[in-house]
């Protein structure tokens, strides 16, 4: 595998991690990918610049420096999911955290 697509390939499984945990620190990521430190802080970077995470607070402290929490996004977009069926049609509109934004239900 080339560069690039390990870079990508790592930038997604990160993105992952932290919509899967919701709130996460920098050193709970850190031992999850085989990475070094400059990889992670540069992915971390772009997906920030990209507002697809944003830094939601800071965690408590082992005695340190708080650490900051990141979080995906949630106004960064959203989805829609249509089902239909013989009787009835409903459309939802949901945020990427998942939260129903708005629905519709019709008889057909």
């Amino acid at each position: 595998m080339d560069i690039d697509a390990n870079r990508i390939t790592t930038k997604k499984a990160l993105y992952e991690r932290i919509a899967k945990q919701g709130t996460v620190s920098k050193a709970e990521l850190m031992p999850l990918f085989d990475s070094k430190t400059s990889t992670i802080n540069c992915l971390l970077d772009e997906l920030l610049s990209e507002k697809l995470i944003i830094e939601s607070g800071f965690g408590p402290s082992n005695g340190g420096r708080k650490p900051i929490l990141f979080q995906i996004n949630p106004s960064w977009g959203y989805f829609f999911g249509l089902e239909i069926s013989r009787f009835y049609s409903t459309l939802g509109l949901y945020g990427i955290p998942c939260p129903l934004r708005d629905g519709v239900w019709m008889k057909t």
